[in-house]
């Protein structure tokens, strides 16, 4: 997969949305958002004002690709910034040199909740001192893209609702069997009238 993130790398600290910032309960962040100076001096514009204002930080390592180029600034990021930090298996590994059940475990002791996404496994969810693993669903997986993202949004949906860590874990669109047929069902038949 190639991304295109032309507009992301663009972005500067004079785009921020401040009166939203302030009023939000969750600033969210992805590694994404890294690549460029501008984007740099953007994200801890926003991290400062959201700290002033009691807004909760979530950092999305959001690509291991990111994640080796900017390891260092990350591992910062989450030990001095963040309340919650998202991440895949891949991800987790290449921040701390561990694996998964070790890597959520040494993330979650910098910050409020730290997650590690793990595909059709369990997702490890480390908080409070607890470690708590949330089972897949199965499914018949026609492709992974966006997977990750559509269960961190999913997750930061049930820590807005306020629902316990393991609720939010499965609180995704897509994480019931039923919503992922039809989705799977209408997008057969948008593809064959194409």
């Amino acid at each position: 997969m190639n991304t295109y993130l032309g507009a992301c790398r663009e972005f500067k600290k004079e785009d921020l949305p401040r009166q939203i910032i302030e009023n939000s309960r969750f600033f969210y962040f992805t590694g994404y958002m890294w690549d460029t100076e501008n984007q740099k001096a953007a994200v801890r514009e926003a991290v400062s004002i959201a700290k002033k204002k009691g807004v909760r930080i979530i950092f999305d390592a959001a690509d291991p690709f990111a994640v080796k180029r900017y390891r260092e600034d990350f591992l910062q990021l989450i030990k001095n910034d963040a309340d919650v930090v998202l991440a895949n298996a891949q991800e987790s590994e290449l921040l701390t040199g561990e694996s998964i059940a070790k890597a959520v475990r040494i993330l979650g002791e910098h910050v409020e909740i730290a997650v590690v996404k793990n595909g059709a496994k369990h997702t490890h969810i480390y908080s409070g001192g607890n470690h708590i693993t949330v089972s897949s669903f199965k499914a018949d997986v026609m492709d992974t893209t966006g997977a990750g993202d559509n269960f961190s949004a999913g997750f930061i949906y049930g820590l807005i609702k306020g629902y316990p860590l393991h609720i939010a874990a499965r609180s995704h669109p897509l994480s019931h069997p039923k919503p992922l047929k039809r989705l799977v069902h209408r997008y057969r038949m948008i593809s064959k009238s194409m």
